[in-house]
C-alpha cells in the first residue's frame, strides 16, 4: 500500500521504479534541523566527495552549513561545521578548489571562503574583480586551476585564476556589445572530446564557442534563434551521443534543441520542467534525467527522458509528510563505485543519499524501502536510528517495507556494521535491527533513483 500523497503534488506520477537507486543510506546526521540544501565536494583534500548539508533552523543565528567526512565504502564521520550564516535559496553554493591547495573551498554567490584543510572556512571576499561572474568555476584555460567567465558592460571575458585564488580579466569571448545578463553551460558540442562554451542570457555574445585550447575560444557560432534568450544547460536528451541544448526561461517554458553532432541545433520539443538542481544520466541509458521540485511534500522525484520522445515523472520515494521547502537534490559518487549517487533532503526530513546500484540485465532495480541511520559519532556513542522516523514519530516518515526485502536489508545493515568497525566505531550488538510497525513512518513507498549534481 502506497503512503498517501498530499493533494498539492501535481503532474505526472508513476510508482514504478525507473532508475536504479538503493534504499536511502546513512543519513548524515539526524539532528541537522530543517535541512534545506545538499551538495558534495572534497572538503579534506583526500580525493573523495564529502556530503554537505545546510541547516535553516528556526533562529537565523543558527543557520549553518555542515560537512561529513567520507570514510569510504558508504560510511561517513560525524558532522563538522563549515559556515554559519544565512544562505538564501536563490544564490549558488559550490565547492571548488579556488587556491589550488588540494581541498574544496566554499563559494556562496560571488564570495569565496578559504578552507583551512579541516573544513572550516574563512571569508576572503568577492573572487571577481569586475562585473558579474557566471559561476562556471571550471578549468577553462587548461592550467589546472579554477577559472570563470565574467560579464562586463559591453563584453564577456575569461576570468583567469592566477593560481592562488586571485583572478584577473582575460581575453574577450565573442563580439563586443551590450550584455544585460549572462548564463553559461560547458559541454563538448562538436564531438572533439573537448568541452566548449554555450553562452546564453540577454547579450550580444549569445551562441556557442569552440574550445581551441590554452584558454582560447573560437568565433561566435549561432544557435537556433528560438533558443534566445534563455538560460542554457547542455546534456544528451535523445541518447545519440552528443550534448543537446536545453533552454530554460523561454516564452514556451523549457525547450530542448537537438545537436547534430557538429554544433547545429534543431528544435526538439518542450519539456514539462523548470530549472533542475540536478541533471545527469542517472540510469545509464544514454539520456539525461532531471530532479523535480516537489512543492510541500517530502517526495523524491526524477523526470526521465524517453530518448527525447517524451518525459516521465518517476518517484524515487513517496513519503508522507508536509514541509515548507520541498525536496532538495545533489549528486556525486559518494561510495567510489564510478556511478553518480543521489543526495536529498527536505525541510522536515533527514538528509541522506541513495546509492546508485547500476542497471541490471537491462532492467532498472525495483524500489526498496528507505531507512535512516545517524552518522557515527566519536566518544563511544553507537549509531542509532532516528526516532522521529520510528512508528509514531513525527516528520516525514520512512521505514523498511515488505518481508521479501528484509533479508536483503539485513545483509546491507550487517555490511554497514562491518564498515563502521573497520572505521573504528563499535556499535553494541543488536543496534542494527530493522524497524517495523504500522504507525506513521511505516509502509511501502514508491521508489525511484535520483540524479546527482
Amino acid at each position: 500500500m502506497t503512503r498517501p500523497l498530499p493533494a498539492l503534488l501535481f503532474g505526472l506520477f508513476s510508482t514504478a521504479a525507473q532508475a536504479q537507486f538503493g534504499p536511502i543510506s546513512f543519513a548524515f546526521e539526524s539532528d541537522v534541523a530543517y535541512p534545506g540544501r545538499v551538495l558534495a565536494g572534497d572538503m579534506d583534500g583526500d580525493g573523495d566527495l564529502d556530503p554537505l548539508v545546510y541547516s535553516s533552523a528556526s533562529n537565523v543565528n543558527n543557520y549553518r552549513l555542515f560537512w561529513f567526512e567520507n570514510l569510504g565504502g558508504g560510511a561517513f564521520g560525524p558532522r563538522q561545521p563549515v559556515f554559519t550564516g544565512n544562505i538564501i535559496n536563490a544564490v549558488n553554493v559550490l565547492v571548488r578548489d579556488m587556491d589550488v591547495d588540494g581541498d574544496g573551498d566554499l563559494i556562496v554567490d560571488g564570495n569565496w571562503y578559504s578552507n583551512d584543510g579541516t573544513g572550516l572556512v574563512t571569508l576572503v571576499g568577492p573572487y571577481s574583480p569586475v562585473g558579474n561572474a557566471a559561476h562556471v568555476l571550471e578549468d577553462l584555460d587548461g592550467d589546472g586551476d579554477t577559472d570563470d567567465i565574467v560579464r562586463q558592460a559591453n563584453s564577456i571575458n575569461l576570468l583567469v585564476n592566477n593560481g592562488g585564488g586571485s583572478f584577473t580579466v582575460g581575453a574577450a569571448i565573442g563580439p563586443s556589445g551590450i550584455t544585460t545578463s549572462l548564463a553559461v553551460s560547458r559541454a563538448d558540442l562538436d564531438g572533439d572530446a573537448v568541452p566548449d562554451l554555450m553562452i546564453g542570457g540577454t547579450n550580444a555574445q549569445m551562441g556557442w564557442y569552440k574550445n581551441l585550447g590554452a584558454g582560447n575560444y573560437g568565433t561566435q557560432q549561432a544557435v537556433n534563434p528560438l533558443a534566445q534568450p534563455s538560460t542554457p544547460l547542455c546534456g544528451d536528451v535523445d541518447a545519440d551521443g552528443d550534448a543537446d541544448l536545453i533552454a530554460f526561461g523561454l516564452p514556451d517554458g523549457t525547450v530542448w534543441f537537438a545537436n547534430d553532432g557538429n554544433g547545429n541545433f534543431a528544435l526538439g520539443d518542450t519539456i514539462p520542467a523548470g530549472m533542475p538542481e540536478a541533471l545527469a544520466d542517472f540510469d545509464g541509458d544514454g539520456d539525461v534525467e532531471f530532479s523535480v521540485t516537489t512543492g510541500t511534500t517530502c517526495n523524491v522525484v526524477l523526470m526521465q527522458s524517453q530518448n527525447g520522445t517524451g518525459w516521465t515523472n518517476v518517484g524515487v520515494e513517496t513519503v508522507s509528510g508536509y514541509n515548507l521547502v520541498g525536496s532538495s537534490y545533489g549528486a556525486g559518487d559518494l561510495n567510489g563505485d564510478g556511478r553518480t549517487d543521489l543526495l536529498t533532503c527536505s525541510g522536515m526530513d533527514i538528509a541522506g543519499w541513495y546509492p546508485n546500484l547500476g542497471r541490471r540485465r537491462g532492467m532498472l532495480v525495483p524500489e526498496q524501502r528507505r531507512w535512516h541511520l545517524r552518522s557515527p559519532t566519536r566518544g563511544g556513542r553507537e549509531p542509532q536510528y532516528d526516532q522521529r522516523f520510528a512508528p509514531g514519530g513525527s516528520g516525514c516518515g520512512r521505514a523498511p517495507g515488505h518481508r521479501d526485502e528484509q533479508e536483503r536489508l539485513r545483509d546491507h545493515l550487517e555490511q554497514q556494521q562491518r564498515i563502521l568497525l573497520v572505521a573504528g566505531y563499535a556499535p553494541r550488538p543488536g543496534r542494527f535491527a530493522m524497524r517495523s510497525g504500522s504507525g506513521r513512518g511505516s509502509g511501502p513507498r514508491s521508489r525511484r533513483h535520483r540524479p546527482v549534481v
